[in-house]
């Protein structure tokens, strides 16, 4: 009876502290206990890959682009490499960010070729007269790289070189008497055309200096 009254004791024992562990094991969560430290919870991930991409396109130098779209391309750019670099950016400002400097690579802008103003495009020569053409006199190409040039004469009565050292040469043929041609200058920046300027030329008559003027035998010239 007795040793029965003790095996009924231990087991009632271990039952209860059987309990009393899985209650603490399965427990609410004790993070508000002030003597138990936070467990800290890790941030959710930002995705930069897009951000890095764009930011490796990064263009070093003003080149041919004018000075204000480039000094607002390279702003967006310190500005998108402090985002990367900063541990509390958030995905939304990064996708943000990105785009904005997408936008600024490809707003950039080409100085434009324009033709000079006030530039003589008249030409008077005689037969076998050559002339030479500096093309700065005529286009101003703002120093831009990547400018090839492109000379054509409305007729053969001019004869005209190839383009080097940013000129070229005028020469003109035999005429039976006043001859008229344009000769052409195309501008190409990149192979794109970027300008033209067209030069009309008078071969013979240099007095006669207005294309298609016909004396009119009716009129009394002799003042």
């Amino acid at each position: 009876m007795k040793k029965s009254f003790i095996k009924n004791s231990l087991i009632a024992i271990l039952l209860t502290f059987l309990i009393a562990l899985t209650a603490v094991g399965c427990g609410p969560d004790n993070t508000d206990d002030p003597d138990t430290p936070d467990v800290p919870v890790d941030p959710v991930a930002v995705d930069l890959t897009a951000l890095g991409e764009e930011i490796a396109l990064e263009i070093t130098e003003q080149g041919d682009y004018t000075a204000d779209s480039y000094n607002s391309y390279k702003s967006k750019l310190g500005e998108a490499k402090a985002l990367f670099n900063n541990a509390e950016a958030t995905q939304e400002a990064v996708d943000a960010m990105t785009a904005a400097l997408t936008e600024a690579r490809l707003s950039l802008t080409v100085r434009r070729v324009v033709a000079v103003a006030g530039a003589d495009k008249t030409l008077e020569l005689e037969e076998g007269e050559t002339v030479e053409i500096v093309l700065s006199d005529f286009v101003n190409t703002s120093g831009l790289s990547k400018i090839t040039y492109e000379v054509k004469s409305s007729s053969d009565v001019l004869s005209l070189s190839s383009v080097s050292g940013g000129k070229f040469t005028v020469t003109a043929g035999e005429v039976d008497s006043v001859a008229f041609a344009t000769v052409t200058i195309t501008v190409f920046y990149n192979g794109e055309n970027a300008c033209q300027v067209e030069i009309t030329a008078q071969v013979g008559g240099k007095t006669n200096s207005v294309p298609g003027l016909v004396p009119d035998d009716n009129v009394d010239t002799d003042w």
